[in-house]
Formats: structure tokens, C-alpha cells, sequence
């Protein structure tokens, strides 16, 4: 169909193609750059102007939701359980140990989550939009749980710092005491920013817009161990009956403040669309890191005694810790749309984000201890220094966007 003009108003341009959902219209309104858009096949070629068009595809405010499917690059502990021969006690530097929980990552399974994505364009050109995003991933946990009698020998690993050695705490071993062991992990990850967007490119079914903003990351992680130890040697320097119990507390959290910017660009063909976003947020990040621990003994006929720190956690390194660090958020993603009708698609996508400096509660695990202050005595071990590395997280997204 040849061009029309449209009084008053402007050109209209309609290309005729037959292939697709949807056509490229060129309107110029008056006092108004050219406009390349997508309209409704089904409108007439004389359509009005006076106001936004309503030939327009629906899409001047916008509300997506991703169901998400992810995984992260999990947290480092050292070896907090062993086991092995009563001869060696589950010390680390003997061969015939065998390390019953840490020593490797924890809590990088797939996980579930979501993602709403929200916002409006303020003119009828669809060059100016403000908008703001959330995420948040389940919970991911591991839990380690043992117990005996003495037999098998249960132990819990450190280096003594005063012989140099590599040395254990029993927790159960035969004719000496019984007692168990519990551990559990924790990670949290949640997100969200602001966004300001501006139109770079509109026409020939593609479009790219600049986006920048405000951004939020939130990595929380934790790590607790949880020891009974029950004396069950009838000649020895503690009680029959004495009950040890000693627990350790780890956790760290990570929050990321910063400007965000990059580019979101979409093809469209016919009903499917091919997107994809590159963009990076730089700013603060605020660790915090608070180690907590304490031990109980209660010897039978006596009353209990409480002290601060258990084995990992002591005097020394106790306490609550924070610190600021220069940080920078890439992220990159890829969907393909299909456009079911005029106002929803679904989308299946991919995402991979990555922080420069995290501070997980697994790496400020010092596992020197200075023995005196097993028992009490002045102790300058474990200490505490922060420690980071990076930390990513990436997955697929599955979704549905419509437009208002």
C-alpha cells in the first residue's frame, strides 16, 4: 500500500508486509522528531495522531515476571568433622583420615526464585521510561548431623599453634566420650535497582535503549556448628557424666550501593523477539562479619559454667567486624519472546551476574587455634583479617511480560 498522508498531522507510513504480527510505521507529528515503532496491522492507514496513537501496540506502561532457576559458585568451608583411626583422632595430616563434612563447597545447588520488572514510558514516542526491578533467590542450606557412641571416632580438626601440630577435639570415641555433631549453611541472595531508560535506536523492528540507575545487592551467608560431647570415661581427669556443649557462629553479609548503567536492545521477527541486556553498577560494598561462640560445661551434682568461645571461636577473634570496599556489578542476559498476543509474550532467558569482593562467612574461618585458650588462658589465636574473593551467580529464566 502506497504512503498516505494524514491532514494536519503528519505522513503515515504503512509497509504492506504480510509476514509478520506487526508493522514499522514512520509518524511525523508536528514539532516532533520522526518516530519508528510498532503498530497494529489491524488499524486503517487514516489513523489519528491528535493524541498518543491508539493504533499502537500496547506497551506504554510494562510488568514482567521471571520464574528463575539458578545457581551460584557456592562457599568454601574448611573441614569442620572427621574421622579415622583412635590412634590418630582425626587429626588432618594423617592419611587415614577421612573429612566427614567441609573441606569442599556448600550451598551451590539450583535454586528457585523471581524477578518483577516494572515500569512506564512518560511520552507517546516511547523515548523516556523509568522503571525498577526486584529479585530475589530461595534460600539455599546444607545441614550435617552425626552422632556415636565412640565408635566410629567423631573429631573435630584445627592446627595448635603452640606444638605446631595438626590436632583435634574428640567429640566421641570409645571409652572416652559419645556425644554428635551438627552443622548448617545458609545463603541468601536478593537484588534491586531503579532505572532510568532513554531510546538510542527505534525502527526496522529493533530498538535500543540506554538504561542507568540505581542498584542493590544483598549476599548473606552463615555458618553454625553445634557439639555435645558426654564424658564416658569412668577414670579420667573429667567426670563420668560431664556434658560438653559448644557452639560456633559465622555470618557475613554483603551490601552493594551503586550507579548502574548499560544498554537493552530487542529484535523483533515477525512474533518473536530476541533481546538481551549488557550492564554494570559500580559503587560501595559494606561487609559486616560477626563471629559469635560459646561453651557450657555441666558437671553432674554442680552447676553449669558458661564461657565465651567454643573451639573455632575464642576471645580473640570474637566480636563484630565491618568493613567498605570499591565494588563493581556486571550482569548480562539474553531472552527470546514469543509474542502470544498484542499485550503478553513469554520469555525463556539466561542471566550471569558477578561481584568483584564478597566476604563470605566461610573464608574468615581460622582454623589455628592457640590451645591455652581451650581451657581458659590468655590466647593471641585465631585472629581475624578479612578475607574475599569474588562470587557469581547465573541461570535461566522463564516468564511472561505484558504490556498495558
Amino acid at each position: 500500500m502506497a504512503p498516505q498522508p494524514i491532514p494536519e498531522t503528519g505522513d503515515y507510513v504503512f509497509d504492506g508486509d504480510d509476514d509478520g504480527m506487526f508493522s514499522n510505521v514512520t509518524s511525523v507529528l508536528p514539532g516532533r522528531a520522526p518516530f519508528n515503532g510498532y503498530y497494529d496491522r489491524s488499524c486503517p492507514p487514516p489513523a489519528c495522531f491528535d493524541e498518543c496513537n491508539k493504533c499502537q501496540l500496547p506497551g506504554g506502561t510494562w510488568a514482567t515476571f521471571d520464574a528463575l532457576m539458578w545457581w551460584t559458585q557456592g562457599m568454601p568451608i574448611p573441614a569442620l568433622v572427621t574421622t579415622g583411626p583412635e590412634r590418630f583422632a582425626g587429626a588432618l595430616n594423617q592419611p587415614t583420615t577421612t573429612i566427614l563434612f567441609g573441606g569442599t563447597l556448600v550451598d551451590n545447588d539450583v535454586r528457585a526464585g523471581g524477578r518483577l520488572n516494572i515500569g512506564t514510558w512518560i511520552d507517546c514516542e516511547r523515548t523516556i521510561g523509568f522503571g525498577g526491578a526486584f529479585f530475589d533467590l530461595q534460600r539455599a542450606a546444607t545441614n550435617y548431623n552425626a552422632g556415636s557412641n565412640g565408635d566410629p571416632l567423631l573429631a573435630r580438626p584445627f592446627f595448635d599453634t603452640t606444638t605446631q601440630s595438626a590436632e583435634t577435639q574428640v567429640v566421641a570415641r570409645t571409652g572416652v566420650a559419645s556425644g554428635n555433631v551438627y552443622a548448617r549453611t545458609t545463603s541468601d541472595l536478593l537484588g534491586a535497582d531503579a532505572f532510568m531508560r532513554m531510546a538510542i535506536k527505534r525502527g526496522n523492528g529493533r530498538m535500543l535503549d540506554f538504561v542507568h540507575g540505581y542498584r542493590y545487592l544483598q549476599i548473606n551467608d552463615s555458618i553454625n556448628v553445634y557439639d555435645k560431647i558426654v564424658s564416658t570415661d569412668q577414670s579420667g581427669a573429667i567426670p563420668l557424666g560431664t556434658t560438653i556443649t559448644g557452639q560456633d557462629q559465622f555470618t557475613a553479609r554483603n551490601q552493594f550501593h551503586g550507579w548502574q548503567f548499560g544498554f537493552l536492545g530487542e529484535q523483533v521477527s515477525g512474533r518473536f523477539t530476541f533481546g538481551g541486556g549488557a550492564k554494570i553498577g559500580i559503587g560501595n560494598i559494606h561487609q559486616v562479619v560477626k563471629i559469635a561462640g560459646r561453651n557450657t560445661v555441666q558437671v553432674p551434682g554442680a552447676d553449669s559454667v558458661t564461657r565465651a568461645g567454643s573451639l573455632l571461636t575464642q576471645p580473640s577473634n570474637i566480636g563484630r567486624y565491618a568493613n567498605d570496599a570499591f565494588g563493581f556489578v556486571p550482569e548480562v542476559n539474553f531472552n527470546l519472546g514469543y509474542q502470544v498476543t498484542q499485550r503478553l509474550r513469554v520469555n525463556l532467558g539466561y542471566t550471569y551476574l558477578w561481584i568483584n569482593r564478597v566476604a563470605e562467612s566461610g573464608r574468615q574461618i581460622n582454623t589455628s587455634i592457640d590451645e591455652n585458650q581451650l581451657f581458659g588462658l590468655p590466647g593471641n589465636q585465631p585472629t581475624f583479617h578479612f578475607k574475599q574473593s569474588g562470587f557469581w551467580a547465573q541461570g535461566m529464566n522463564l516468564g511472561v511480560d505484558y504490556r498495558f
